[in-house]
């Protein structure tokens, strides 16, 4: 019956066991000799997204019985060499006989991979024998891509405004920066619509607000201030959900949910929200739904500092900075005395593009992106599903801005 032994498989520190078989025979002459082919092999140049293949030869080229007591792989990590996990190596090697250990390459980086086989035996002048062999990187093909940021974007704008006893204050401060969003939108050329709901109710207060509103700045002005004689139990994840929901006034395909529009929220508010369920990815998967791609949904929050509060909000605004952040956007402390950066950063960021579709698959950490010359290394991520960078709301660059991406991407393998 045979023996079985271990073969160890070494990724940086992770382990796995292969199996060995030893032979019942016995030799019966002098001194055995392992010898290991390669040495030491460099191959040719793998570039990242092809294939190499190589092996080691493991003989007794001695004159007696060589037993094996351990043997070892060493791959270099991320382990791109892989082997035969079932094979089985015999661990008993009789005068002529030898043994291989496959091994095949796919390169997924810029960075070499080696390969190194460590035999212990009872071979009295090498008791323990290495050979190594080693897949040269290659360089990936490198492209630049440059876009120009377009503004003219359309944008339909839900403002949902807690209409509660303690919003007097609030309601005011963002009334008067009303003017400042429309002079940005306008500016920027963006083809808006802007309707508002409250934080105890899903319909609109009001007309919807267009570049062609005559008065677009009074309307807007106006249907902020919704007073305080609202519910309390603010719910303004709920209104926003009812309201884009069939039915609703910002439903997909109502003039407040166009199709070809990007679908901003903005909530204000100086309590949470109050609507179950606390999972506040039920929320943004609903919100995101509305749309093709998820990055033409954006969400800001105007509300308490999470956590904690502020001196106006007792409470913070948790669920609403989660499922704004979720929809890439971000948030403002209700407290600040000065809202014109968010009511700027708002108006700027959604009908500005957001995202920039690359022409190549990029590798993994070869992405750099700049705007206007300057690198960016955070305040954008790489979207998979659409083979796109895409900025998040707080970070977006503004019409005209300049974004290049440099990366590298698969080649055509020899």
């Amino acid at each position: 019956m045979g023996v079985f032994l271990s073969l160890l498989l070494v990724v940086g520190c992770t382990e796995t066991t292969l199996s060995l078989q030893q032979n019942d025979s016995v030799g019966v002459f002098n001194e055995p000799d392992i010898h290991i082919e390669p040495k030491m092999l460099i191959m040719p140049s793998v570039f990242p997204g092809c294939e190499s293949d190589a092996e080691f030869t493991v003989s007794n080229v001695g004159e007696n019985e060589l037993e094996i007591s351990d043997i070892t792989l060493y791959v270099t990590a991320p382990a791109d060499i892989i082997h035969d996990e079932w094979s089985t190596y015999v661990a008993e090697l009789q005068i002529g006989e030898q043994f291989t250990v496959p091994l095949w390459l796919y390169a997924s980086d810029e960075a070499d991979d080696i390969a190194t086989l460590e035999v212990l035996s009872n071979d009295p002048d090498e008791e323990r024998a290495l050979g190594s062999v080693t897949f040269p990187a290659g360089v990936a093909s490198r492209t630049s891509e440059t876009f120009i940021v377009e503004g003219g974007k359309s944008v339909d704008f839900l403002f949902i405004i807690d209409n509660s006893c303690s919003m007097w204050d609030e309601q005011q401060r963002l009334s008067n920066n009303s003017g400042l969003l429309i002079d940005i939108l306008d500016a920027a050329k963006t083809d808006y619509r802007i309707g508002i709901i409250t934080t105890d109710k899903y319909d609109l207060v009001g007309q919807i607000i267009t570049p062609s509103t005559a008065d677009r700045k009074q309307q807007f002005t106006a249907q902020i201030v919704q007073g305080e004689d609202g519910s309390s139990m603010e719910q303004g994840l709920l209104t926003a959900l009812l309201a884009t929901s069939a039915g609703g006034d910002a439903s997909p395909g109502s003039d407040l949910g166009r199709e070809d529009a990007r679908q901003a929220f903005i909530w204000i508010s100086d309590e949470p929200n109050r609507t179950y369920p606390d999972d506040t990815s039920v929320w943004i998967t609903h919100f995101q739904s509305l749309k093709a791609s998820p990055s033409e949904v954006v969400g800001w929050a105007i509300v308490g500092d999470p956590i904690v509060g502020c001196p106006t909000a007792i409470e913070g605004g948790d669920n609403y900075v989660a499922v704004a952040t979720g929809l890439g956007g971000s948030w403002t402390s209700i407290c600040s005395d000065d809202w014109s950066g968010a009511v700027t950063d708002i108006a700027s960021a959604a009908g500005v593009d957001l995202s920039f579709e690359l022409s190549e698959v990029p590798l993994a950490g070869t992405m750099v992106v700049y705007v206007n010359g300057s690198e960016r290394s955070t305040g954008w991520t790489y979207d998979e599903t659409y083979n796109a960078v895409v900025f998040n709301i707080s970070n977006a660059p503004s019409v005209d801005a300049i974004v290049t991406v440099e990366y590298g991407y698969l080649g055509d393998c020899p």
